[in-house]
């Protein structure tokens, strides 16, 4: 699995020692906001998931009735 990374330019071998390629801190960070939209839309709903304003999303998960 790692060599796909690296073959796909996600991830770079340094010293034998892999590393995220700025891509692929950008995909982590992009897969990491869709797992977490995806949890709280099964935990709160739609209401709350895919909020702009990390703000709002917490104020609509505290006004939970």
């Amino acid at each position: 699995m790692v060599v796909g990374w690296c073959r796909n330019g996600l991830m770079e071998d340094v010293n034998d020692i892999y590393k995220l390629t700025p891509m692929g801190l950008f995909w982590q960070n992009q897969l990491n906001r869709a797992v977490m939209i995806a949890v709280q839309y099964l935990v709160y709903g739609s209401r709350v998931a895919g909020r702009k304003s990390a703000l709002t999303m917490m104020r609509a998960m505290e006004n939970r009735t």
